[in-house]
C-alpha cells in the first residue's frame, strides 16, 4: 500500500532508508510551516460581520413596534448606526442590552 505526502511515496511493507525518512521529516515540516501560516491568517482575519437590524426588525426582535425604537433613538436610549438620514440600523449586541434593561 503507498501513500503520497507532498510528492514522498512511502511504501507501507518497506521499512526506509534514511533518505526516504528525511524526506518524509521535510515534508511534514513543510505541512507544519504551512499549518502555521494558515492559523495565523485565521487569527488576524477580521471577525463576521455582526448582524445588524432595520427599525422594523429591531422592533420586532425587542418585542417593542416601531415607534417605540424610534423613541428610544430620540430619547437618547438607544444609538443607531446611522445610513442615510432615515435609514438607521441597530446593531444586536446594542439591541440586546437595551432588552436587557428593559
Amino acid at each position: 500500500m503507498e501513500k503520497e505526502v507532498d510528492s514522498v511515496r512511502l511504501e507501507k511493507s518497506s521499512p526506509g532508508t534514511s533518505s526516504e525518512l528525511t524526506g518524509v521529516i521535510a515534508a511534514l515540516n513543510a505541512i507544519d510551516l504551512q499549518l502555521i501560516a494558515i492559523r495565523a491568517m485565521i487569527a488576524s482575519a477580521p471577525a463576521v460581520a455582526e448582524r445588524v437590524f432595520t427599525t422594523a426588525q429591531a422592533a420586532a426582535y425587542c418585542g417593542v413596534k416601531p415607534v417605540t425604537i424610534r423613541r428610544w433613538v430620540h430619547a437618547g436610549k438607544l444609538s443607531p448606526e446611522v445610513r442615510g438620514e432615515r435609514n438607521w440600523r441597530f446593531r444586536k449586541t446594542t439591541l440586546d442590552q437595551m432588552s436587557a434593561g428593559v
